[in-house]
């Protein structure tokens, strides 16, 4: 799908990425992965509670997250034109991120208007969900496994592959 600019404007900065984030959590069948990973791309900080779509918060929509074993990663564009919001964006971004498997937070700060930085952020980023997989498939705790999942039914995934001959998971 080709990414397009939100449809609705707001009076602030602020944009409501939680419900995009609620969205992305209720629409796809999570349970048919055994890797889960959602990851939020913004310049802006999160329209919180009632501001917000949803009426959440940014703890509220990681314990959903986390109910399914879903890691949410967020790529901050720290642009100019947020400047006034950067501290609170980091605060809730960070919040929202916090992943209990790693016990650390997945956000990603990128400076501003650097394509370089950005370059580079991605990678680190993608070399964190790429760590996160082989952890996962080696049967260990990872953010984004299905097996951390806490809500009943939602850890249903294939099962990891394993060694011809062996019980234990290949890799």
């Amino acid at each position: 799908k080709a990414l397009r600019e939100a449809p609705v404007t707001t009076d602030h900065f602020a944009e409501d990425a939680y419900g995009g984030v609620l969205e992305a959590l209720e629409r796809i069948r999570w349970s048919d992965f055994g890797a889960r990973y959602l990851v939020l791309v913004s310049d802006a900080g999160a329209l919180d509670g009632e501001a917000s779509v949803t009426g959440m918060d940014a703890e509220r929509l990681r314990s959903l997250a986390a109910e399914q074993g879903i890691a949410v990663y967020v790529l901050h564009l720290r642009t100019p034109a947020g400047s006034a919001g950067h501290e609170q964006a980091r605060e809730q971004y960070r919040r929202l991120s916090e992943n209990p498997a790693v016990q650390e937070s997945l956000y990603f700060p990128v400076a501003a208007g650097s394509a370089r930085a950005l370059g580079e952020t991605i990678d680190t980023l993608a070399g964190s969900i790429i760590d996160n997989i082989r952890l996962a498939s080696r049967g260990q705790s990872a953010a984004g496994s299905a097996l951390t999942a806490t809500r009943l039914g939602a850890a249903t995934a294939p099962p990891a592959p394993t060694s011809p001959g062996s019980d234990t998971p290949a890799g």
